[in-house]
């Protein structure tokens, strides 16, 4: 499969700059090269989109909960440090 905008030569002034910034990242990157290899790939036939939600799942699970601690952890920090700034402002009877 190739990935080619050389069908959209040409035309609307959109195309013609989408064709350019396409040229530019294939010349640094070599996006059609990394396209290749990655369609080049073989893949079993019982793999599908359900085979493949569990992994899924799961990695969005771990970025979630490592997200979830960071927050958890800059709170409880925050309220830690506004608790000790205002005890002397208490005053109990």
């Amino acid at each position: 499969v190739k990935f080619s905008y050389t069908a959209l030569r040409g035309g609307l002034g959109l195309v013609t700059y989408l064709n350019k910034v396409y040229d530019w990242f294939e010349e640094r990157l070599e996006i059609q090269a990394i396209a290749d290899d990655i369609t080049s790939k073989y893949v079993p036939p019982h793999v599908n989109i359900f085979y493949c939600l569990g992994g899924i799942t799961l990695t969005c699970f771990l970025v979630h909960s490592f997200f979830y601690f960071i927050e958890i952890s800059f709170y409880t920090i925050n309220f830690i440090v506004f608790t000790l700034q205002n005890i002397s402002k208490l005053k109990i009877n």
